[in-house]
């Protein structure tokens, strides 16, 4: 082994050239192998200072004991050797590129006399006409099983058809197969299968149901009822394969979509195929940002997956119009990458990115149990709002009314990072005039932490964190509550629209990535204290609303008129009560006008 001054010295004499450089450790093993356009300055970056390096960049920069490295004309060829040398010595800290699948393809070997129908992840047939690619060789067997009851297509390995005993397979004997190996079709009429297969792959399907339902026709009429029978069935599983495939442009285009998400060094690439129009599948792929580029994982993705002539994206490249020449060198023939500004394929980018996110998040979550996550959750919370424990009783505020009208706050709690609806309060707001948000909120808060203080039942578990629905005039409504009350309980707002977090100590909001469980957690808090809130204040504004109505009638004043309210529900309660059981509750003149007030 060399020593680390020794290294850092190799490292120096790089050359500042694209190519390939090798790690090795103490025995002499290949720990990983990366890409440079710059060898010089990419092998140096890794033994620059590594406070803010990731620990597993770290452990690996540790073990280095030494650096090999090819040259290379250029970068795609640097990608090429890299991308072999990976799947050959597969090292450990290339894990996240490890994978040597490519995605399978259905393939028709148009050179054969009679073409065969292949599922093959190999590229390179000589004569072949490719469609794909698909994402799941399982589901793309059973669409072959599907297609050949269709379109009897044979399979047979070798380029001529036939068995060394001369006679058909046992395709042939159950319809999917027109055994050319026997001269059961002529090569033309076997051709014009293979053009309407083409055609129905190319999202041409309409013509093929069209022809088979005029078969099937054609031979009911002429009573071969076993052959109309044939087509019946070749004709469902036609339509069963059309609905599957999502219409996406009716051009009939072929292209991919990107969509990405990131997170610190991780990142989640979620690519979408569409072929002939239809979304056909998608396809996510894993990488780390302290080891490559956006550009990196894409050309990456595209050295074992044929590209389509376009591929649209949102995310910022900074190579773009390189990695476009870098694809189309790589496919030999022009791709073009684009950002769509409006209409399907923008809408299309954003289902891309969501997909990028969620598969980002359940991977998080994949093998945890709900005790395990919400442990965490509640750590991330602890740690990104500096708390001195885990919050285990969260408690939410949030008021509502109408212009001023019968405004109320709510509280909700959770515990354990679930609802605790038994400890749910709600306040009607007493000393408000008007309407002002922030003293409504400093009213509910003061009350709730007043009845704390003084221990009163159903008041008296103290929470770990208190959340209020808004901006910094309510965090500042909440924080004079506190002092007011000479309590000291950690409380934090969060903000609706942008969903950033305001704390007292600090004058900057604190944003959270999209996937983080602790936002989550706190949107549902927040949720459910608006919704709990927003019952609550409908239900007296219908009681208002109802009283006000009923006071119109002579004789009924504000108390005759909430006893009214009280014994029959509502004004509608009110009005299809009988004469008897209104003059059980207020004097015979008067419900004799209620009852012709709703009668006449």
């Amino acid at each position: 082994m060399i020593s680390t001054q020794l290294l850092k010295e190799q490292v120096k004499s790089l050359p500042d050239r694209p190519g390939v450089y090798i790690f090795k450790d103490e025995q002499g093993k290949i720990i990983y192998v990366g890409k440079a356009a710059s060898l010089k300055k990419r092998v140096a970056s890794y033994f620059q200072s590594t406070h803010n390096k990731e620990p597993k960049l770290k452990m690996m920069i540790s073990r280095i004991a030494e650096v090999e490295f090819n040259v290379t004309a250029n970068e795609t060829e640097a990608i090429l050797l890299e991308n072999n040398l990976i799947k050959h010595y597969q090292p450990f800290y290339n894990s996240l590129l490890k994978d040597d699948k490519s995605y399978p393809y259905l393939a028709l070997t148009l050179d054969d006399e009679f073409p065969r129908l292949l599922i093959t992840r190999n590229l390179k047939i000589e004569g072949a006409h490719y469609f794909g690619p698909y994402t799941r060789a399982k589901a793309l067997r059973q669409t072959v099983d599907v297609l050949r009851r269709i379109f009897p297509l044979r399979t047979c390995y070798h380029s001529k058809p036939g068995r060394k005993s001369g006679s058909p397979c046992l395709y042939y004997a159950i319809g999917k197969c027109m055994a050319p190996c026997v001269g059961k079709v002529t090569p033309a009429d076997y051709r014009k299968h293979v053009q309407e297969l083409i055609e129905f792959l190319e999202g041409k399907g309409e013509k093929v149901l069209k022809r088979l339902e005029n078969l099937m026709t054609e031979a009911a009429e002429k009573m071969e009822y076993e052959r109309a029978a044939l087509y019946r069935d070749r004709l469902k599983a036609a339509q069963s394969l059309l609905e599957r495939q999502k219409v996406v442009s009716l051009k009939r285009e072929n292209f991919d979509v990107i969509g990405v998400y990131t997170e610190e060094e991780r990142g989640y690439l979620k690519v979408l195929f569409v072929r002939y129009g239809r979304l056909i599948g998608g396809r996510g792929y894993w990488f780390n940002q302290s080891f490559e580029g956006l550009e990196e994982v894409i050309l990456r993705f595209y050295l074992e997956n044929k590209p389509p002539p376009k591929i649209y994206y949102s995310f910022f490249l900074e190579r773009a119009k390189e990695l476009e020449r870098e694809l189309s060198t790589l496919s030999s023939r022009s791709i073009k990458l684009r950002i769509p500004r409006k209409g399907n394929k923008k809408e299309l980018v954003r289902l891309a990115e969501e997909n990028a996110f969620y598969s980002f998040r359940m991977a998080f979550l994949k093998g945890k149990t709900s005790a395990e996550i919400i442990k965490v959750t509640l750590e991330e919370l602890q740690e990104k709002l500096a708390l001195p424990n885990p919050p285990y009783r969260i408690e939410c505020f949030d008021v509502s009314n109408l212009r001023g009208l019968e405004p109320v706050g709510s509280m909700v709690v959770f515990e354990d990072a679930r609802p605790k609806r038994k400890d749910y309060r709600r306040f009607k707001i007493k000393e408000v005039e008007g309407i002002n948000d922030y003293l409504m909120m400093k009213e509910v808060l003061f009350r709730r932490l007043k009845n704390l203080k003084e221990k009163k039942a159903k008041f008296e578990a103290r929470p770990d964190l208190m959340v209020v629905d808004g901006g910094m005039p309510q965090l500042k409504a909440a924080t004079e509550a506190l002092k007011e009350t000479e309590l000291e309980i950690p409380v934090i707002a969060l903000a609706k629209r942008e969903e950033v977090i305001f704390t007292p100590f600090s004058p900057e909001p604190i944003s959270l990535p999209r996937s983080s469980l602790a936002l989550k957690l706190l949107q549902r808090l927040r949720d459910e204290s608006h919704r709990f809130a927003i019952s609550y204040h409908r239900k007296l504004r219908d009681k208002h609303f109802s009283r006000s109505f009923l006071e119109e009638i002579p004789g009924v004043g504000k108390k005759r008129a909430q006893r009214l309210l009280e014994e029959f529900g509502s004004a509608e309660g009110v009005s299809q009560a009988k004469l008897e059981e209104l003059k059980s509750i207020v004097p015979i003149e008067v419900a004799e006008k209620i009852y012709e007030f709703f009668r006449g």
